[in-house]
């Protein structure tokens, strides 16, 4: 599998194009919603607008059905980004544009199960010391410098370098880069699923399966004497709920979980940040994207904040709100719903 980077509408049409011509796949699938297909309407009146005039990091509907499964979709429609755009749609109703966008029918591709530990390592891990070169959270340090001093490779290697493994997330992919220390690999998929590997060989020390939607990157560090006989942890926050969880590193053992906030379109999105015995989350929402797609939802009473976790316990130390005073009623907008602000 090769992967790039892309932005603006050719690299995407790029892309689509390309595909196509791998799988063998001819490019009549056609852009135009066929009136008579279920959930056509509703691709037309919800989607249509981006998808089929797709602009910046928008996937075009061809580049969807080639890449995505409907099952993907409805879980998208469901409980992921494009959760806005399905409000007050039943079941029905997203199995079907599900299978307009992608001209796939659900349960047609036999579900596979694929055992997240089958690559397990011949020998057990050897205990985990945080030394050596590491990259850690996501700009690989605190000053997010994303660059790693040691030595080792020039400029003058990197033409000769090969791939020397692969790892394929099953039936998911990856939101969040992969994290390396002490040897080992940790990398979180969306299914919720949550990696160590051996980084030389890529085998699997263990692998949990979470059943919710991990989108950050993981952050790995030491924890107090107080946590023995834990020694190291994966800090990690779930999507949609608000929940932090921290896991033994050399293990995969739950050690804690805490919630950070409440309310109903929370998203942890960003890699937590460790620091000394304090763990900083970010902590934001999909609300306006809510009301931007709903005259009815009654915005905006999330606030931006800063959660401080204590990384032997989950007790939260403190929180900081970007806008520190609490929403409150204002006007009635032009579908009749209040709204709120500061």
């Amino acid at each position: 599998m090769m992967c790039w980077k892309l932005t603006g509408d050719a690299r995407w049409l790029a892309l689509a194009a390309t595909l196509a011509l791998q799988s063998g796949i001819t490019a009549t699938h056609a852009d135009q919603p066929a009136a008579a297909e279920p959930g056509a309407a509703i691709y037309a009146a919800r989607c249509a607008s981006c998808h089929d005039r797709p602009t910046d990091r928008i996937p075009p509907r061809g580049y969807i059905s080639l890449l995505r499964s409907p099952e993907a979709v409805v879980e998208t429609l469901r409980r992921g980004s494009m959760q806005p755009q399905a409000a007050g749609l039943g079941a029905g109703e997203i199995d079907a544009v599900a299978e307009f966008i992608t001209a796939k029918k659900l349960g047609a591709a036999p579900a596979v199960k694929v055992d997240p530990a089958a690559n397990r390592c011949a020998s057990s891990a050897p205990p985990l010391r945080a030394r050596g070169a590491t990259w850690n959270g996501w700009g690989g340090d605190h000053e997010n410098k994303r660059y790693v001093a040691a030595p080792g490779l020039s400029v003058r290697e990197l033409p000769r370098l090969k791939p020397k493994w692969a790892f394929a997330l099953p039936g998911s992919m990856a939101w969040g880069q992969a994290v390396i220390v002490g040897g080992r690999l940790f990398t979180a998929s969306h299914g919720g699923t949550i990696y160590s590997l051996d980084a030389r060989s890529g085998c699997t020390y263990w692998a949990v399966e979470t059943n919710t939607v991990v989108r950050t990157t993981v952050s790995v560090g030491a924890l107090p004497r107080s946590s023995a006989p834990a020694r190291f942890a994966v800090f990690y926050g779930e999507l949609e709920t608000g929940i932090v969880h921290a896991r033994d590193a050399e293990s995969g053992a739950l050690l804690w979980s805490t919630k950070v906030d409440e309310h109903p379109f929370v998203r942890l999105t960003a890699a937590p940040v460790l620091h000394a015995d304090r763990l900083y989350v970010p902590v934001s929402s999909m609300e306006e994207v809510t009301a931007g797609a709903s005259g009815l939802y009654p915005c905006c009473s999330f606030r931006g904040s800063i959660v401080a976790l204590d990384t032997a316990s989950g007790r939260m130390v403190w929180k900081a709100h970007a806008i520190t005073d609490e929403p409150r009623p204002t006007k009635v907008n032009s579908d009749g719903t209040r709204m709120f602000g500061p």
